[in-house]
């Protein structure tokens, strides 16, 4: 029994890692099984067993680099009591976190292009954003302003934080790119902390 659940959990590794890097290179809807199973060199119907669909294979593969990174869900966000705290913990934390887990990157990458016409965020609710629970308890607190929309602040500091990968490092020779990226967190964090987004204290 111990034999046959240690090749189980080797053929699902090897399976999750040769889906990874075909997922990486070629994207969701460029990739199929068929090429996984080349990757893995393993028979294409072994991985059907585990997985039974490219969707649910996607989702394993994105939950295994996840589990890599060891990084918490919200970048540790909750552990601050301050927008001051909050700002700089989440700008630094998702910087480190995607500089090194650039697979990761890239595949949140493919879903913001290909999941609009299919599920690969793992769920069928709605995303809810990673820091709106804790950015409604520093509304609670009266550390931001509580007219605004928590999920919309969680928007805009995401998509800002991810300009940082999306745009600087085409804006620039490389041996300026890491200055720059630097710098322009700095300004971002600047430009939210000076925005109406703090309670007037």
């Amino acid at each position: 029994m111990a034999t046959k659940n240690k090749q189980r959990t080797e053929s699902l590794k090897k399976i999750i890692k040769a889906a990874r890097n075909i997922f990486v290179k070629f994207g969701f809807s460029a990739s199929s099984m068929s090429m996984i199973a080349k990757e893995a060199n393993a028979n294409q119907a072994l991985i059907y067993h585990y997985f039974p669909s490219k969707i649910e294979l996607w989702k394993a593969v994105k939950q295994s680099a996840i589990n890599d990174s060891l990084m918490q869900p919200d970048y540790g966000s909750s552990h601050t009591e301050t927008f001051d705290e909050f700002l700089s913990l989440v700008i630094t934390n998702r910087f480190n976190f995607y500089t090194n887990n650039p697979d990761l990157r890239v595949l949140i990458a493919w879903e913001k292009i290909q999941a609009s016409y299919i599920n690969l965020y793992g769920t069928k609710e709605k995303y809810n954003g990673i820091f709106t629970e804790h950015i409604k308890i520093l509304q609670n607190n009266k550390k931001i302003n509580t007219s605004l929309d928590p999920k919309l602040i969680d928007a805009l500091i995401i998509s800002s934080c991810d300009a940082v990968f999306d745009l600087v490092p085409y804006m620039y020779s490389e041996n300026e790119i890491k200055e720059k990226q630097q710098e322009y967190l700095q300004m971002l964090k600047k430009i939210l902390m000076e925005m109406n987004i703090l309670c007037d204290q």
